[in-house]
């Protein structure tokens, strides 16, 4: 098991819908209900972007198989040999 894949994956359904958010949302105020809603494309817009969508898995293949082969080089150079 990958704890820190785990975690990633926990975190991005934490933040796709805070529990603030999500009360805000079914309070039934209006003016809350709004700004979770601009909160919430805020939120999504800053995800969405060039420099965050590895986030939410937008990053396209070519990306992550350059950003995979330059983490398995910088372990293979770094590693701690035992």
């Amino acid at each position: 098991m990958d704890v820190r894949n785990d975690n990633i994956q926990t975190a991005r359904q934490e933040f796709r819908c805070p529990t603030l958010l999500l009360r805000a949302k079914q309070s039934g105020d209006a003016a809350k209900v709004e700004a979770a809603r601009r909160v919430q494309a805020e939120l999504d817009g800053v995800l969405n972007s060039e420099n965050h969508r590895w986030f939410p898995g937008k990053m396209p293949q070519a990306e992550r198989d350059a950003r995979k082969k330059a983490a398995e080089g910088f372990r293979k150079r770094y590693a701690q040999h035992q």
